[in-house]
């Protein structure tokens, strides 16, 4: 009689297990799919992977945008330089010094004695001069333009014109002047800078203010003297030859014209000059004459 019991038991022991194990079947599939479907492919993690490299190599570290904005900066200092190179401003260094005395004929002004002195600054580019120079002449009025004036002012009065006697004037001027002198750089070409028989011509162009003074004991302290009286700038055309003597030493002829409001005249000048370092001054002129090399 307990036969068929021991095997029903048995039985339903045996449905047991195998639901248990369908169960853990069933469960251990579903994880395994929730696994694979957050776990990205090995072909996908490869792309993926290769995406990210490139973008990494797109995007500039910040040593090379260092460098890079750096190179921008020597690039636009190189090209804001280059005109003060051609230019050669930074070249600029007291040469040469001189003095000269000459005559100079102003309009309606008697021929005058002039006096002047220059100071040559080198060179800012091939056979290029930079020279400043002052000058001072003083002399009176000729007895036309004395007359001239008298009855000017007669006219404008309604009066008889008045004796105005001798009226002296003078002019003052600073002037800066660009030289261009091809003699000496066919000399620093032939190495001649010092030779005796060496002539560097030379043509000049500038501009100068002018200190004009009028004075006379009839119109001192007139509104004639205010009137005469002035400062102003005007323009400048100079030729010349400069001689050189010894290596250091320069023989100058110049001849000038100046032209501004109220006045202008012509003048002729020679004198001497003093080079400081003519070997120095040489060599410079070289390097300036010689081929730049561009990277």
């Amino acid at each position: 009689m307990n036969q068929p019991n021991d095997r029903a038991r048995t039985g339903r022991r045996a449905g047991a297990r195998a639901v248990v194990g369908a169960l853990t079947l069933l469960v251990g599939l579903s994880g395994a799919r929730a696994a694979a479907a957050q776990t990205p492919a090995p072909r996908d993690t490869a792309r993926a992977d290769s995406v990210r490299a490139d973008s990494l190599r797109r995007l500039p570290s910040d040593s090379a945008a260092r460098d890079s904005a750096v190179a921008r900066a020597m690039r636009a200092r190189t090209t804001d330089g280059s005109v003060f190179d051609r230019v050669g401003v930074d070249r600029l260094r007291l040469s040469t010094v001189g003095g000269s005395v000459g005559l100079v004929w102003p309009r309606r002004v008697e021929v005058a004695r002039m006096y002047a002195v220059h100071a040559d600054y080198g060179e800012i580019a091939r056979g290029i001069h930079v020279v400043f120079q002052t000058s001072y002449w003083s002399s009176r009025y000729t007895d036309t333009a004395v007359r001239g004036l008298a009855q000017a002012i007669g006219d404008a009065l309604g009066t008889t014109p008045p004796a105005l006697g001798r009226i002296r004037t003078s002019d003052l001027a600073l002037a800066t002047d660009v030289r261009w002198m091809p003699g000496e750089r066919r000399a620093a070409r032939r190495g001649a800078a010092g030779d005796p028989a060496a002539l560097r011509p030379f043509l000049g162009a500038g501009f100068a203010l002018h200190f004009l003074d009028v004075e006379g004991v009839p119109i001192n302290d007139t509104f004639v003297e205010q009137a005469l009286d002035g400062v102003g700038i005007g323009l400048a055309a100079s030729t010349g030859l400069d001689v050189a003597l010894l290596p250091n030493v320069t023989l100058t002829m110049h001849a000038r014209y100046d032209l501004f409001s109220g006045a202008h005249f012509a003048s002729l000048r020679a004198g001497g000059s003093y080079r400081f370092d003519a070997t120095r001054a040489t060599d410079a002129a070289r390097s300036i004459l010689a081929p730049r090399s561009r990277p």
